[in-house]
């Protein structure tokens, strides 16, 4: 996908926040600089990569290095207090909510790889070499250091896997619907499950 349509993208999927949105598309045009093979439009560049470590980077606590391996459709859900490592590889349509850490454990440990269409709640820590599979999502609070399989919901530390999703959505051969109902016996939500 080229970078204007990326871009497009984002913008798209961020128009809930407008910070989100600015830190999502200069982190874009930043790595765009950051991963260009010529000397030269890396050094015409320069001013861009400056912008985005003072604003996003240092002003507003974003630390997502230029150089980070981020697919298309990435959400940076209120766009505050991240951190995602250099090393780290998020696939599609990956959102990430604040106060969430991705990363490694040392220097020489490798980081994680995050799958498409994962949704990661705020204040989790995601860390070493571990892998997120397809479809997942991961509440919040959650501390992840170890592997999760696609199409699995997880939270908790210690971690816990608690049922499977279906294409980003709750089986409900694993969980049971429950009901939540207004004083007048009014539905208010028929899409929240629990464990069986």
């Amino acid at each position: 996908m080229r970078l204007l349509d990326t871009i497009k993208l984002d913008i798209k999927i961020n128009s809930c926040s407008r910070k989100a949105t600015i830190a999502v598309v200069m982190f874009r045009v930043a790595h765009s600089v950051k991963t260009r093979k010529y000397l030269l439009a890396r050094l015409l560049g320069f001013p861009v990569l400056a912008i985005y470590q003072l604003l996003i980077v240092w002003f507003w606590d974003i630390d997502i290095p230029s150089e980070t391996e981020i697919g298309v459709g990435f959400n940076l859900a209120h766009g505050s207090k991240v951190v995602i490592d250099s090393a780290t590889k998020l696939g599609n349509h990956v959102s990430v909510r604040q106060g969430t850490t991705i990363g490694n454990k040392g220097a020489h440990i490798n980081s994680p790889v995050i799958g498409n269409h994962v949704n990661i709640g705020a204040n989790c820590v995601i860390t070493g070499g571990i892998s997120i599979g397809n479809n997942v999502t991961i509440g919040a609070g959650t501390v992840v250091t170890k592997s999760i399989p696609s199409n699995s919901i997880a939270y908790g530390n210690p971690l816990k896997i608690v049922g499977k999703t279906i294409i980003g959505k709750v089986n409900p051969t694993n969980f049971k619907r429950i009901q939540l109902v207004e004083k007048q016996g009014e539905m208010l939500n028929n899409g929240l499950y629990t464990s069986a």
